[in-house]
């Protein structure tokens, strides 16, 4: 678990597991994405964010970050995509697990 505070205010709590990065209430994911990044040292340019509803958007706006979701995102989620430059921005043509597979492959080709 990590906690990132501000001042004696705690501000975010970030748990990890294999699988997962779950952040506190109250913090978005883009608020997240953004203070991680810069404690690590990675630029936003070089992050690349999948998601498919809801809290993604706001890590998904970003304007430096590269975005990507499978078939079946909202609305929403498939515009923020869309208005990024194409090499920034892919909509998988699969859906849930298989979309996201496809979006691994998109970015990080591997060689055959």
């Amino acid at each position: 678990m990590r906690r990132i505070a501000s001042g004696n205010e705690h501000l975010l709590e970030i748990t990890t597991s294999d699988r997962t990065v779950e952040v506190l209430p109250g913090i978005t994911k883009g608020d997240a994405l953004r203070q991680l990044a810069g404690d690590y040292g990675i630029p936003l340019e070089d992050i690349l964010v999948i998601g498919d509803s809801g809290t993604d958007a706001f890590a998904m706006g970003i304007g430096e970050v590269i975005a990507a979701c499978p078939a079946n995102a909202t609305d929403e989620i498939v515009d923020i995509v869309k208005a990024k430059d194409v090499e920034r921005g892919y909509i998988a043509k699969n859906e849930r697990l298989e979309g996201w597979l496809e979006i691994i492959e998109h970015f990080f080709p591997l060689s055959r």
